[in-house]
């Protein structure tokens, strides 16, 4: 009798383990797919962030240039002016030095007001025309 007792509890333990087995492994299933979802929430949002990044790093390209280029404007715009104001001034004999540090100082103002990114964050098309210019 002891011995049939002993079975039953065995047959009664065997279900039941399977069932919270079962449960346990429904469980980790719901959680591998969570992780999985998350794995690629974080996926996209790396992709998101290299194409900022990327995008950063032209916008500071094309700032470098504006900057170098309105930098050899500057020291070419005083080194004209400092010319154009070495003697007294005789129109007919400096029109040329004044015409030169006007452009260069109009060039100073259109680089230095150039506007480098659109309304939505990209780069303007105007940037590299004037640079050119």
């Amino acid at each position: 009798m002891a011995l049939g007792a002993t079975a039953l509890n065995f047959v009664t333990i065997g279900p039941a383990l399977l069932v919270g087995g079962l449960a346990v492994a429904g469980q980790g299933k719901r959680a591998l797919t969570r992780a999985r979802e998350k794995i690629i929430e974080v996926e996209v949002a790396m992709a998101q962030m290299d194409q900022v990044r990327a995008t950063l790093e032209v916008i500071d390209k094309r700032i470098s240039e504006l900057r170098s280029v309105l930098d050899g404007l500057r020291d070419r715009g005083i080194a004209a002016l400092d010319e154009l104001e070495s003697e007294p001034f005789d129109a007919e004999i400096h029109v040329q030095r004044f015409q030169a540090a006007l452009t260069l100082a109009l060039a100073v103002r259109d680089v230095a007001t150039s506007q480098v990114l659109d309304d939505s964050g990209g780069l303007t098309d105007g940037s590299p025309e004037l640079i050119v210019k």
